[in-house]
């Protein structure tokens, strides 16, 4: 078994997706989205990442969170940091040596965050 999807659970759909997209250069499945309600990101090796609505219950005084720590691996932590600061993302914290890899762990604007790393050489 693979657990293969995360869901972010974020107010304004087209809001998120354009940080993920333009900021962070995440690849948008178009044949999988529904503008404005979701958006499923592309990504090689079978992982499923997307923005969702918040869940809705039918009872408005019901909000459904969970916490959660992603992980997105990559090839270079420190140039890609380098280059979202530069877009002004908030990095947590790293880039710096963890057990797993190379590190950092990244805020998004709507106070998710998660771990971007590359695995040790």
């Amino acid at each position: 078994m693979v657990a293969n999807y995360l869901g972010f659970v974020v107010e304004d759909v087209e809001q998120a997706t354009a940080f993920f997209r333009d900021t962070l250069g995440f690849p948008i499945d178009q044949k999988e989205s529904i503008p404005g309600q979701y958006t499923q990101f592309d990504f090689n090796g079978g992982m499923i990442l997307s923005l969702q609505e918040p869940v809705n219950t039918g009872d408005p005084e019901i909000i459904i969170e969970q916490p959660f720590e992603p992980a997105v691996m990559v090839t270079d932590v420190d140039s890609l940091a380098a280059e979202w600061q530069e877009k002004g993302v908030t990095i947590l914290d790293g880039p710096r040596d963890m057990p797993f890899g190379r590190a950092m762990l990244v805020q998004t604007p709507y106070g998710h965050a998660f771990r971007v790393y590359q695995p040790p050489v």
